[in-house]
Parts: C-alpha cells; structure tokens; sequence
C-alpha cells in the first residue's frame, strides 16, 4: 500500500509522461483522448452485481469530475493566469513604446512637450 505523498509523486510522474502526447494537438483531439481514456477506466469498475453497474459508473465519474472542478482553479493558477499575465505586460510594453511613451519620439515623458522646449 502506498502513502498519500507517494500516490501524488506517481500522479505527477504520469502526468509528465502523457503530456507531451499532448502537446500541440487540437483541443478536440486532446478532448476526445481523455474522454476515450477515462471511458475505458470507467469501464474498467463493474459491480459484483451487473445489474449495479451501470450505478457504480455514475458515481466513479460523479466522484471523478468532482476531483477535476477542484483541480481546474490551481491548473488555471498555475498555467493560464501566468500565460495571461505575461500577454497583459507585453501588451502594455508594446503600447507603451508604440505611443512614444518611453520618450523615444522626442517628447519630455513627463510634460507631453517636446525636449527642449
């Protein structure tokens, strides 16, 4: 039996290992593999009694994307937030530099009047 630190290494290490399966795919395709995937882990729960089946599905996935809403607010901390952060600060730069601000067009940053006026 394993500690729980040792299911969250073996988690990560499988994730590490898929992604780049992943990686640069269209989001439909990497949408349709994991519902592939979970499908066939679903299928893989049968009840002792195969008239209960069916039920135990329900609540393996009931229990599954409950454990994916939790997960979905750190995975978008930790990846989308900081790819939007870093668009917004680029963004910014680049306006900022297109709109002379940075005093390149000859103009005091300060005043908005030209140098030396």
């Amino acid at each position: 039996m394993t500690t729980p630190d040792e299911d969250v290494e073996a988690v990560l290490a499988l994730v590490s290992a898929v992604k780049p399966f992943f990686a640069g795919k269209p989001t439909e395709v990497q949408g349709a593999a994991l519902a592939d995937l979970t499908a066939m882990w679903v299928a893989g729960h049968v009840a002792s009694d195969p008239g209960k089946t069916h039920a135990c599905w329900e609540r393996t996935l009931a229990l599954h994307l409950e454990g994916i809403w939790k997960l979905i607010p750190i995975n978008y901390a930790g990846i989308v937030e900081p790819k939007l952060r870093k668009k917004r600060e680029s963004e910014r730069e680049h306006r900022e530099r297109d709109s002379g601000a940075d005093g390149a067009d000859g103009d005091d940053v300060e005043t908005g009047e030209p140098s030396g006026a």
